[in-house]
């Protein structure tokens, strides 16, 4: 371990004199401008469609399965209804 960490110093070491490098200001200026350069996406038409594709097709899909939830629904509502007339409707007119 001793050699792996002395051979890091030494990396490190060989780092301390030199100088940092900077860009001149022109390029300075460049690399600032497209850093803080606003970048507009605009969709293709067919990209467009295709997105409005996929949402109507989603919409869609909800719609039919709340529709079918709702259905559902009064069905068993309704027959929980029936089998409560049936139940009640019998020939002992004593019991509740």
């Amino acid at each position: 371990m001793m050699k792996k960490e002395q051979w890091i110093e030494k990396v490190v070491d060989s780092a301390k004199g030199t100088n940092t490098l900077e860009p001149s200001d022109s390029v300075y200026a460049k690399i600032q401008e497209r850093i803080h350069a606003v970048k507009e996406y605009t969709f293709t038409k067919s990209q467009f469609i295709g997105i409005a594709a996929a949402i109507l097709i989603l919409i869609s899909v909800n719609i039919v399965l709340v529709a079918r939830s709702n259905s559902t629904n009064k069905t068993t509502e309704a027959q929980t209804l029936v089998n409560q007339f049936d139940s009640s409707t019998s020939d002992n007119l004593y019991t509740l």
